[in-house]
């Protein structure tokens, strides 16, 4: 009998290794997203290049990594975001919401690693969690909405069999939302949003749908900023508050496009392994709370949260069929 587990979990370990016809989509995103922005960036360098490496390593580590030991990616991400997330705190910085958005990682992390425990070490990851998620939601400001996708996950450590519905939720709620966020930057005006989120934040909405329009192919990364007073008109914006409608005044239509499948398709390579497992719920609860953060601060420019959101995705894609890690 010992010799049939140890050879259930080699068979289980061996196939988390193996790229599927799912992972290969994701790589062909990531490919078409650093050819866009090679030929948008006319030969400069671009950190959205080395992000996007960073991302894809930090992906494969955890995707790798989780296929041994299932805990050991979650605890480290949960460390590295906290740490972050109080040096980012006592440094300061352009986007004033990077902690909380790190905090939200570290919550998702945290109940990845209560999914996959059991005992007093699955009761205190419930607990870090809890507390992290509330430290984060009013650490983010307005992106603080970010923590409903953390929330559709949560009812799965209870009843895992919402693994699959909870994916579908999220994704349908990032989905919804983006649609909802460009609409609104394309109309310019909305009594709705501007009430909601603020006269500013919709201008730069508008004013990077105004550059995708008019300049389809993108003005290059890193160059929003760089761009004709006209279309700004605060004139001192970095940023356009929505890292979707950025990349798509920086990388052009494809880029937006890329940038957008590339969340969707977290959430399908999510989906065909969403038998009863919650890690995988959370994993979705990772890349939807990134993506929602997305839509209202400049947080994929803050490198440190995409990165480990990619890694809790890795784990989460590895670890839904091992079996879970006892302590007492």
């Amino acid at each position: 009998m010992p010799d049939r587990t140890v050879a259930a979990r080699r068979r289980v370990s061996s196939a988390s290794w193996r790229p599927g016809p799912g992972d290969l989509v994701g790589f062909a995103i990531v490919a078409g997203l650093l050819v866009v922005a090679l030929g948008a960036s006319r030969g400069d360098r671009s950190t959205f290049i080395t992000l996007l490496a960073g991302c894809v390593a930090s992906w494969v580590a955890g995707r790798l990594l989780s296929a041994g030991w299932p805990l050991a990616v979650p605890i480290a991400v949960a460390v590295a975001a906290v740490a972050f997330a109080i040096v980012a705190a006592v440094a300061g910085g352009a986007i004033a919401s990077a902690p909380g958005a790190a905090l939200t990682q570290a919550a998702v992390a945290c109940a990845i690693v209560a999914a996959r425990a059991s005992g007093r070490g699955a009761l205190a990851a419930v607990v870090a969690g809890a507390v992290l998620l509330g430290v984060a939601a009013p650490a983010s400001g307005i992106a603080g909405l970010s923590v409903a996708a953390v929330l559709l996950a949560a009812p799965a450590l209870l009843r895992p069999a919402w693994t699959r519905t909870a994916v579908v939720c999220i994704a349908v709620v990032f989905v919804a939302a983006l649609a909802a966020s460009v609409t609104a930057a394309a109309g310019g005006r909305s009594a709705t949003f501007a009430g909601a989120f603020g006269d500013v934040r919709l201008e730069r909405w508008h004013a990077a749908w105004t550059i995708m329009v008019e300049r389809p192919g993108g003005v290059g990364p890193g160059r929003f900023d760089n761009v004709p007073p006209r279309f700004l008109p605060d004139g001192g914006a970095r940023h356009a508050d929505h890292d979707f409608l950025e990349q798509g005044a920086e990388l052009g239509w494809i880029g937006f496009a890329l940038t957008a499948a590339l969340f969707v398709w977290g959430f399908a390579t999510l989906l065909p392994i969403a038998d009863g497992s919650p890690a995988v719920a959370f994993a979705a609860a990772s890349v939807g709370a990134l993506g929602l953060h997305a839509l209202f601060e400049p947080v994929l420019h803050v490198a440190a949260v995409p990165v480990l959101a990619a890694a809790l995705l890795g784990t989460g894609r590895a670890v839904a069929s091992r079996p879970a890690t006892t302590s007492r």
